[in-house]
């Protein structure tokens, strides 16, 4: 197998999620468009963002936060650039030095810093501005991207291994049990000993780690040339196997972690290993091959197939094994040579999995997903070779389940790790009665806020004491995109299908878009008349008065983003690369927004005389009618939203920071607290108040008056 696609496909998003420098030009097409840029490049300035670290309705917890909380609610994670601020600092104020605009090339992927608790009496000006008010904060919340995860015999605990800690978590409790640092990657082993008393896992390069389940505590450790790719119990418990990048295959006493033989050595980068009692094989699923290796050390070559890789799941007889081709075939395979004995091929609009199944029931059972990045969780009669029960989950970007199969544990895109029961065929979520807001929408009258929860309940507070006055089932499933027209009469809200449905708020009454909707893609027109919606691979225009289609904007979807302008005369597609368009996009007099690196979302100021870019390294701020930059930031930006009346915008990133910025080029103040991974911003209509929600299950609130 190649270094898997999978893998590649979540490298990309990180990349997207944490850093990678980038830059863009805009430029009018033809002579006036190399004027316009002959002129910006002699006028612009370039500011620097500052990247210093710094249950049912009444079960979302509002909190007015006093001083000192706020304080110590910290600064959020540092982001990914690197940090080139000169600043001199007043009460309340940030004053930037501008710079030179940076090569493409500059060095903006630095890792993030761990968060920081802030003292009560540093100065604010350093730490930003902080929340007056939280909502939520409850949900069992993990790692971003634990991508490995491992269950005891009898699913009662779980662990998460990895990017940067082995945490233990039960399903009674939100907070973990204990957590250790791994600083291990992205996909590190680990897994229970037989006897459930011990954790093997990755903690680092070439490290190899046994903790105690009970408390966390090292037993040893043991230091390879190379990272550890795979590691798995023999049934004693009494030894362990180790695979490391090098190829190297090991032995080592799982009392003491000494080496006891090297069994094998790979000419090929092994990714993860099983081990096959009946037969006493190793199983090795490699880049580019699945071996096998019995206690003489003999390794022999199963198959050479392009697959995606992850723990080999074995039959309950041995004899067979699950393979998944890099198309997204699910096969069982003969152990002993390969050949193909059964095949399920994905469904015409199912995409390329991702996250390979697991086993379950001592491989009476599989686990798999299913629909892109995770859209439903499936439990497989392994014998029978087909799914029994199905439940819509999210999107998974971690798996594991009990030896017992009566339980699973998924890790989610939100951080969020769910129970599972899988008792009686069926899939049930243990932990079904958890509200977690997601989204959040200031209402026009700037008195009340919309939230949606993970549970699929949008909740209506009162925006000063926090307590919801009523609410209603939006959704079947988590609320996991949501948008408020700007009369407040109509709500858009996408569930974790994607299927969108908009709702009258005064009547109740909804009605159904299609399906497979982008929850980054959705605009309503400032009159409220239509809702801009990518669906069903198409941008369409609804009528917000029946829900009909009015027209179709564009069907040849290649395409990560849009905005339409608020005329309605202009659309911006995002594609390979960027342009905006004269609606009905004809191809002709179109503005080319030169791409170099990633796009975050664009965003227009109200009147249409701003479009806002946001990269991974700098916030371009760009002047419609003159068709150059008017200004650019440096500092990573992809979620943006101006206030309403457009001389003031908000921009994050999704490591945690928020910046309040004027047009005008101010950079006004930095803003503390945020929630870590943002997902939407909404200003109250006098801008004197802000809320940011983000996938760590809360809303905070800030005071942008004092």
């Amino acid at each position: 197998m190649k270094r898997p696609q999978w893998l590649l496909l979540i490298l990309l998003t990180l990349l997207l999620l944490g850093g990678g420098g980038a830059f863009v030009y805009l430029q009018w097409l033809g002579p006036a468009g190399a004027a316009n840029r002959t002129s910006q490049q002699g006028d612009n300035e370039l500011p620097i963002l500052d990247v210093e670290s710094g249950s049912k309705p009444n079960s979302l917890p509002g909190q007015q936060l006093d001083v000192g909380q706020r304080a110590n609610n910290g600064s959020g994670r540092s982001n990914g650039e690197p940090d080139k601020t000169e600043t001199s600092t007043d009460a309340g104020t940030d004053s930037t030095k501008a710079t030179d605009t940076p090569d493409s090339d500059s060095d903006t992927n630095k890792n993030p810093k761990p968060e920081e608790n802030v003292s009560p009496d540093v100065d604010p000006a350093k730490t930003g501005r902080q929340p007056v008010a939280q909502i939520g904060g409850t949900g069992r919340v993990g790692e971003r991207w634990s991508l490995c995860l491992d269950m005891n015999t009898n699913g009662s605990l779980a662990a998460t291994f990895g990017p940067d800690h082995v945490t233990l978590w039960s399903p009674d409790s939100d907070e973990p049990l204990w957590s250790e640092p791994c600083e291990a990657g992205f996909r590190p082993p680990g897994e229970f000993s037989p006897d459930d008393a011990h954790l093997v896992c990755a903690t680092g390069e070439g490290h190899v780690a046994l903790r105690k389940v009970a408390d966390g505590e090292l037993v040893w450790e043991y230091e390879h040339a190379t990272r550890a790719a795979g590691a798995c119990f023999q049934p004693d418990g009494q030894h362990l196997f180790v695979a490391f990048n090098d190829g190297d295959v090991v032995e080592l006493d799982a009392t003491d972690g000494t080496l006891t033989r090297k069994l094998a050595h790979l000419d090929d980068t092994p990714e993860c290993l099983t081990y096959e009692p009946l037969q006493k094989l190793l199983v090795v699923c490699a880049e580019n091959a699945v071996f096998t290796i019995d206690f003489s050390g003999t390794v022999k070559l199963v198959c050479d197939e392009e697959g995606l890789t992850g723990k080999i799941q074995l039959s309950t007889d041995g004899r067979n094994f699950f393979f998944t081709t890099i198309e997204g075939v699910l096969q069982l395979r003969r152990l002993s040579d390969g050949t193909v004995l059964k095949e399920f091929n994905p469904g015409p609009g199912e995409d390329q999995r991702v996250i390979p199944p697991v086993g379950a029931g001592e491989g009476r059972l599989l686990l798999r997903v299913q629909n892109e990045v995770g859209m439903s969780l499936q439990l497989w009669d392994s014998a029978a070779f087909k799914a029994t029960a199905t439940y819509e989950a999210g999107f998974i970007v971690g798996l594991g389940a009990s030896p017992d199969g009566r339980r699973a544990v998924t890790s989610d895109m939100t951080r969020n790790v769910r129970f599972w029961s899988l008792e009686d065929g069926k899939i049930a979520p243990l932990d079904n009665e958890r509200v977690t807001p997601i989204y959040a929408e200031w209402m026009p009258d700037g008195r009340r806020i919309l939230v949606g929860d993970q549970s699929g309940r949008v909740a209506i507070l009162d925006a000063d004491t926090l307590i919801e006055g009523e609410g209603f089932q939006a959704a079947k499933k988590s609320v996991d995109g949501m948008l408020l027209s700007p009369q407040g009469d109509k709500l858009l809200v996408i569930d974790s299908a994607r299927e969108p449905t908009l709702w009258d708020l005064a009547t109740r009454e909804s009605v159904s878009l299609g399906k497979k909707a982008a929850t980054e893609m959705m605009q309503f027109s400032p009159d409220g008349s239509k809702l801009y919606l990518a669906v069903d691979e198409k941008l369409v225009a609804f009528n917000t008065v029946d829900g009909s289609i009015d027209s179709v904007l564009y069907d040849d979807w290649n395409v990560s983003g849009f905005r339409v302008s608020p005329d309605g005369t202009r659309i911006l597609l995002i594609g390979k690369d960027a342009r905006i368009f004269p609606l009905p996009v004809s191809g002709e007099g179109e503005l080319v927004v030169e791409k170099i690196g990633d796009f975050g979302y664009p965003e227009f100021s109200p009147d249409g005389s701003v479009l806002a870019v946001g990269t991974s390294g700098f916030l371009y701020l760009w002047d419609v009618g003159r068709g150059e930059i008017s200004r650019s930031f440096e500092g990573s930006a992809y979620l943006l939203k101006f206030n309403h009346v457009g001389d003031e915008l908000i921009a994050a990133n999704y490591n945690g920071e928020a910046h309040r910025v004027k047009v005008d080029g101010t950079l006004h103040e930095k803003l503390g607290g945020t929630p870590e991974l943002p997902a939407s911003i909404s200003w109250s209509p006098d801008g004197q108040r802000l809320l940011i929600t983000g996938y760590d299950h809360t809303v905070k609130i800030w005071n942008l008056t004092d």
